[in-house]
């Protein structure tokens, strides 16, 4: 347990202090600043507005850090020669794993509080309320960051490009928020190509699962079960993606 919380302590104190952190979060505030000129020329309602461009803006800034800091984790312990000072301590490699995981979702976390509490200020000046409903969908948000930063770490772990694996985590959020397309088209194809389609249906997590903007601002009504089931869902996924990434480590040789 020791080995996981020095891992976890490293890694977010080496996020903090990098340059790609701050400068999402400096970019992501001026971005949060427009969103009171946007307001103004709108006729529509303020509140919906604001909240419906900040959780965007946090999800889109969140999607960011959790791609290009996931992918870059263990793959720069590698090209360093880190990784071999650390291991060769009595550090089981899935405690490294682990430990650099949770470090990572500290450093998404702060990264989310701080824009989120920017977004609940804004709110605050411009509709005179706290706007607490929104810590609903910045829930999801969070967990959605959750299982892409899981599968970022993944291909860290056997990569041997950092462009690449950011590319491949985008391209397996956009096919977890197409799943439906994917669905439909499978019952339009022929049978090898439908039972394809249907398979990566299946097995690619289903991320609209986790989109309840709208919901959540026009107040409509969500199970209460929800809340539970999804959180369950993505440790699911979460557990299922890092234990195989553990595989990769034990199985990797570093000279």
């Amino acid at each position: 347990m020791r080995s996981i919380i020095a891992i976890f302590g490293g890694t977010l104190k080496e996020g903090v202090r990098s340059k790609l952190f701050w400068g999402i979060l400096v970019f992501a505030l001026l971005l949060f600043l427009s969103t009171m000129v946007v307001s103004e020329l709108s006729f529509a309602e303020k509140e919906k507005i604001i909240a419906d461009l900040g959780l965007s803006l946090i999800s889109a800034f969140g999607l960011i850090a959790a791609v290009i800091l996931g992918t870059d984790l263990i793959y720069r312990d590698i090209q360093n020669g880190t990784v071999q000072i650390i291991l060769a301590r009595p550090v089981k490699r899935w405690k490294y794993v682990a430990g650099k995981y949770l470090g990572l979702m500290a450093i998404i976390g702060v990264n989310l509080l701080l824009l989120s509490l920017m977004l609940l200020f804004v709110l605050l000046i411009y509709v005179g309320k706290p706007c607490i409903y929104l810590l609903r969908s910045l829930y999801t948000i969070f967990l959605e960051l959750s299982l892409i930063a899981s599968i970022g770490v993944f291909f860290s772990t056997f990569s041997t490009s950092q462009l690449l694996s950011s590319l491949v985590t985008l391209g397996l959020f956009i096919i977890g928020h197409s799943l439906d397309i994917l669905r439909m088209s499978a019952g339009k194809s022929g049978k090898f190509l439908g039972f394809l389609l249907k398979s990566l249906a299946v097995i690619f997590p289903d991320l609209d699962f986790y989109d309840i903007k709208i919901k959540v601002i026009h107040g409509l009504p969500l199970e209460s079960s929800y809340y539970g089931e999804i959180l369950l869902y993505t440790l699911g996924y979460v557990i299922f993606i890092l234990f195989l990434a553990s595989l990769i480590m034990e199985r990797r040789e570093f000279r």
